[in-house]
């Protein structure tokens, strides 16, 4: 039994080693107690598969194929439920993590280089593994000057939602319409990457106390230096103002019944407004010579402040 136990736990640490940078990547965590849990998820899971293919082969004879099945049922909530069990236990899994596709090649580099170490006992392995460390430090300190470390206006594109971050040195300010902040699992896959990228784990605040109501339908949002115009309803009674950004929302307005009245120095057409509204207010904006960026056409809008 011993032996057996040793046997998945080599398997388990291999496994980890070789798909811990994958993981970060793309997952942008780490299971703390991947040994323990896989204790009990190998065996299940190599249970799970050899009962379901019995069930396959024994389905032409109901009684005993429903026997199976059963067997297999409980393989499965065994293995669900060891998972479970692990996930629950304090600190069992480092969350919120984010790497560079670079640093996941540094960090695959690294972990070859020390299993080499281990096999051969060769300096020159111990060497690579400092050379990559190194390259890993200095890429990360890199990513911290060039991306985290810098004021950052963001406007992701979530069809038929309002979205804008205000980001800077880890942390986020956050303008989003009432269905989009109530909505956890869309905020988690359109933005939350995007948050890692930048480095931003702790708490995410209202850009509420950046903002004030200018008039009737329009909000203005004044973040580090700059000025923010958000113009969200078609009721909208238009001040005379001069802006850094405009952003129309909610199909409210056209652009001839804007430039008499606000003067500004790029146009943004968010996600809330349908696409076809997105498109004439595009053509208007070339026709005028307006610098203009619809998230529905180009993607997410990003500008360094």
């Amino acid at each position: 039994m011993l032996d057996k136990i040793w046997q998945i736990t080599t398997v388990s640490i291999a496994a980890q080693l070789a798909t811990v940078s994958l993981g970060l990547l793309y997952f942008h965590q780490f299971p703390v107690y991947f040994i323990f849990s896989n204790l009990l998820v190998i065996p299940a899971s190599f249970a799970v598969l050899v009962l379901g293919l019995v069930t396959l082969l024994v389905s032409a004879v109901a009684p005993l194929a429903a026997g199976v099945g059963q067997l297999l049922t409980w393989s499965i909530q065994f293995m669900n439920a060891s998972v479970r069990t692990v996930e629950e236990l304090p600190f069992s899994l480092l969350d919120n993590l984010y790497i560079t596709t670079l640093q996941a090649w540094l960090i695959m580099l690294l972990v070859a280089s020390l299993v080499l170490l281990f096999q051969y006992k060769r300096f020159q392995f111990l060497l690579f593994a400092f050379v990559f460390m190194s390259c890993l430090s200095i890429d990360q300190w890199i990513n911290y000057v060039e991306v985290v470390n810098k004021k950052e206006l963001f406007i992701y594109k979530i069809p038929g939602h309002q979205a804008i971050d205000l980001m800077a040195t880890g942390t986020a300010h956050f303008v989003a319409d009432s269905s989009l902040l109530m909505d956890e699992e869309k905020i988690r896959f359109h933005i939350r990457p995007n948050r890692l990228r930048k480095e931003v784990k702790g708490e995410v605040f209202s850009a509420m106390e950046n903002t004030r109501q200018v008039s009737p339908g329009c909000k203005l949002i004044a973040w580090e230096g700059n000025t923010i115009l958000l113009i969200e309803a078609k009721e909208a009674v238009l001040p005379s103002i001069h802006v850094d950004f405009l952003v129309i929302s909610n199909n409210a307005i056209t652009l001839q019944a804007i430039q008499k009245k606000i003067i500004f120095e790029k146009l943004i057409v968010d996600s809330s407004n349908s696409f076809y509204f997105a498109d004439k207010l595009m053509k208007e904006a070339e026709r005028m010579d307006i610098r203009a960026h619809s998230v529905l056409h180009q993607g997410y809008f990003s500008q360094r402040l």
